[in-house]
């Protein structure tokens, strides 16, 4: 019994001792007694006596006063082996979990007590490598014995070249089966090349509560994630699979309460980029460290409680920011931020953020996805003026713009202190703000201090190329400076399909007063829409005439109209040198001379225009030697010869020849073409001749022809066919190769 006795206390203190007179004398570090068991009672019961308090043994003992529980008994009438094993396991859960392993050694009544503690914490640093080898084979052989249905909480601390990530995401699949509440890991890989990358169910736990990483640790976060019960989360030089880890993760926990992040000092991907969205409202502690090294950041959070947070990014270079923002720090690297105006506290906050920017060059004001816009609340203007608006501020912008007074009285503030401001782009939706109103209010502020008209002519025409010719032209009243650099825009479009007859009536009389006053050398553009029989021909003609008078490149016309009064072209229109474009739709007879000449003409559309003779079209054509588009629409009801389309550089055919068209049939001679079109309703037989085409891409037939031989035949060389037609096709016939 005595060498059973003698066995069990050294395994328990792993301390020196000798035997003497039935008892046992313990030694300290220098091999002097501190203590001695006396056996009594047929060895079944011991007693412990110490040297002075001042001594070792007191001290140990005293510090550790828990390792009386193996001095007590080793028999049947062990009174502490006659308490529940609830009560057991309580006991043992106020000493370290090794030392409850260890009490599994006193008798068979301790020998599986310690596999129902519910708070595991296994400690590999400082460990020899002999100890950490050992405690690595205990948790692989003994952990997955253990038998508590609910682990509370599962510690470990990880060091040591001999442990592998493997054997570590094994022990938490493990603990994550037993109900796990509290996971703390921290891991020091040796050498740095071995991480740990966590098990996918760890982020679908619903019982996890805390969650707390710290070291050689990747997080990567699946897309399934469902973290119902966490509250807390703390993540320390953790490395992060992806940028939008974090926020994925902290998206789908509902509770979270306290966060707690840490970001890597050392080649890790967040220490330049780094996104937090927040939505729970509920008032929890954060805490960030520095991030010395940031480059953006993006924050969409509801905590009213952030210093550390926003004093954690102050070395940011761009910022998107939701949330709020409170006097005392210094951004002094900022040079792009974007705030979401979406709270009532928004323009307070956002010259709050100005005043901390002193290098800002870029200001945008909008709202986040799914971020309801409240507009700006009322503000004081500052007693002084923002560092960045006298000195950096280059480019402001404002996308959800309703033209409320504190809106408007803002972006006046803005434009008349910023004294570097090189762009404005301020949106709103039409039914708010009319574009007109919007300019005009906004010029006018410049009416007095007129930075913008210190502008060039060349720059101000750039401008209004940017807003609608109607509002360009408005301008004209602001002052005298406006007044005539519409007059200069080289792009020019009137009417639309809903003008109506009064403001139609407002249209001719402009244009035949101003049009002949237009002083742009050349017009690029020139597009009319004119859906009324308000406009006569000879007024249209001669507009017309003027714009092709200032080297005119584009000509579109859209005109409908009684049909009794339908436009006859000028023939000078089919000597424009300049024109690359032209495009006519509707009443409009195309009256083409025999002197014609178009050669810059690379783009021709026709849509249900008059053709005076069966020769017109074929003339036209075969006068535009560089054509490569070509689209002709026929009219309904309308009767035409043979249509013969013999064009070397076109590239591009499309024709649509309606169901009531009375046509005698058409020839198509187009080596160089690459696009073809057909669509052809009418059922009426007639003769098609469509010569071979070698460079053919891709053709599309929707056709009612009996015989399509020389249709098929032409475009054997295609690569993409869209084809459907009412006819049988006999396949066997071609060769598509």
């Amino acid at each position: 019994m005595l060498s059973t006795v003698k066995k069990r206390i050294m395994l328990l203190f792993g301390a020196k001792f000798y035997v003497s007179s039935g008892s046992i004398i313990f030694l300290d570090t220098r091999r002097k007694p501190f203590g001695k068991v006396k056996i009594r009672k047929q060895f079944h019961l011991f007693s412990l006596s110490l040297h002075p308090p001042s001594s070792l043994g007191y001290q140990l003992l005293k510090l550790q006063r828990w390792y009386i529980i193996g001095f007590v008994s080793f028999s049947d009438m062990d009174r502490i082996s006659g308490l529940s094993d609830e009560l057991l396991v309580k006991i043992l859960l106020l000493v370290p979990t090794k030392v409850a392993v260890s009490t599994s050694i006193l008798s068979k009544r301790w020998e599986c007590l310690w596999m129902w503690l519910p708070k595991l914490k296994y400690d590999f640093r400082g460990c020899p490598e002999p100890e950490g080898k050992r405690l690595l084979l205990f948790l692989d052989r003994n952990l997955p014995l253990h038998r508590a249905p609910v682990i509370e909480s599962f510690r470990l601390e990880l060091y040591g070249s001999y442990l592998t990530p493997e054997n570590v995401k094994m022990w938490v699949v493990i603990a994550l089966s037993h109900c796990l509440r509290e996971l703390d890991i921290l891991y020091e890989s040796y050498p740095p090349s071995k991480p740990i990358v966590l098990p996918s169910n760890l982020f679908t736990c619903k019982s996890l509560s805390v969650l707390k990483l710290d070291g050689d640790i990747i997080l990567d976060v699946p897309r399934m994630v469902s973290l119902p019960s966490l509250k807390t989360l703390q993540l320390q030089s953790v490395t992060y699979s992806k940028d939008e880890t974090l926020q994925r993760l902290l998206y789908n926990c509902p509770v979270l309460e306290d966060l707690m992040l840490h970001l890597r000092d050392y080649g890790d991907t967040m220490q330049k980029y780094f996104k937090l969205v927040d939505d729970n409202d509920k008032s929890h502690y954060c805490l960030i460290e520095h991030m010395p090294n940031l480059i953006e950041a993006h924050l969409d959070v509801s905590l009213t409680h952030i210093k550390s947070l926003i004093g954690s990014i102050t070395s940011v270079k761009r910022l998107t920011i939701c949330s709020r923002f409170d006097e005392g720090f210094v951004f002094n690297r900022l040079e792009h931020l974007k705030v979401c105006i979406c709270n009532d506290h928004s323009s307070n906050q956002l010259f709050r953020l100005l005043k901390s920017s002193s290098i800002l060059q870029e200001l945008n004001l909008f709202s986040m996805e799914d971020h309801e816009p409240q507009g700006m609340d009322d503000w004081n203007e500052p007693s002084t003026v923002p560092e960045c608006l006298l000195s950096s501020l280059q480019t402001l912008s404002w996308s959800t713009y309703t033209g409320e007074p504190q809106e408007r009285d803002i972006v006046v503030y803005i434009l008349k202190h910023a004294l570097h401001l090189k762009t404005a782009r301020i949106k709103s939706y039409e039914s708010a703000v009319p574009k007109f109103d919007m300019l005009k209010e906004f010029v006018c502020i410049h009416v007095k201090m007129d930075r913008i008209s210190e502008l060039s002519d060349e720059v101000l025409v750039k401008i209004l190329l940017f807003v609608p010719t109607k509002v360009a032209v408005s301008t004209s009243i602001l002052s005298k400076r406006w007044e005539c650099l519409s007059m200069w825009l080289p792009k020019l479009e009137y009417g639309h399909r809903d003008c109506s007859e009064p403001e139609s009536k407002r249209l001719q009389c402009f244009l035949d007063r101003n049009l002949p006053l237009h002083r742009a050398p050349v017009i690029e553009s020139f597009r009319l829409q004119l859906i009324s029989s308000r406009f006569k021909p000879e007024n249209i003609n001669l507009w017309v005439a003027i714009a092709a008078s200032h080297c005119l490149r584009e000509l579109e016309i859209l005109y409908e109209s009684d049909p009794d009064k339908p436009i006859i072209l000028l023939s000078s229109l089919f000597t424009c040198k300049s024109l690359t474009v032209l495009k006519l739709d509707g009443d409009i007879i195309l009256d083409v001379p025999r002197m014609v000449s178009l050669p810059s003409l690379k783009t021709l559309r026709l849509h249900k225009v008059i053709y005076s003779k069966d020769e017109t079209l074929q003339r036209l054509l075969s006068s535009c030697p560089i054509l490569e588009d070509v689209v002709v629409g026929l009219r309904e009801n309308d009767t035409m010869g043979k249509l013969i389309v013999a064009v070397p550089s076109l590239q591009s055919l499309s024709f649509y020849i309606p169901w009531s068209n009375d046509i005698d049939g058409f020839v198509i001679n187009t080596p160089a073409l690459k696009y073809f079109k057909l669509m052809d309703r009418n059922y009426r037989s007639y003769n098609c001749l469509i010569e071979h085409m070698p460079n053919l891409i891709e053709a599309h037939l929707d056709v009612e022809l009996d015989d399509m031989k020389s249709i098929i035949g032409s475009i054997t060389s295609v690569k993409r066919l869209t084809i459907c037609c009412s006819q049988v096709i006999t396949i066997n016939s071609f060769h598509f190769m």
